[in-house]
């Protein structure tokens, strides 16, 4: 189980996000994105780990989930 840091409130662009991804479940959410990259040569997967952690652990906002409340308020729950 995961403990929480902090919980957050939305910023104005993020309850607007939000409005919008949940308007029309059938709709594409133009706010969602993805990046793929392909890495060439020699890899050191404990490296790359470490990396990802770092960063993770330097930025609070990626480990950020959004989660609605029982009031119906969605917050930012940080990992």
């Amino acid at each position: 189980e995961v403990e929480l840091e902090d919980v957050w409130p939305l910023s104005p662009v993020q309850e607007g996000m939000v409005f919008h991804a949940r308007y029309d479940d059938d709709a594409v959410d133009v706010y969602t994105s993805q990046l793929r990259l392909e890495l060439s040569g020699a890899l050191s997967v404990p490296s790359l780990r470490r990396a990802c952690q770092a960063l993770l652990d330097r930025h609070a906002s990626l480990r950020a989930g959004f989660r609605v409340l029982s009031s119906g308020a969605t917050v930012q729950a940080v990992a």
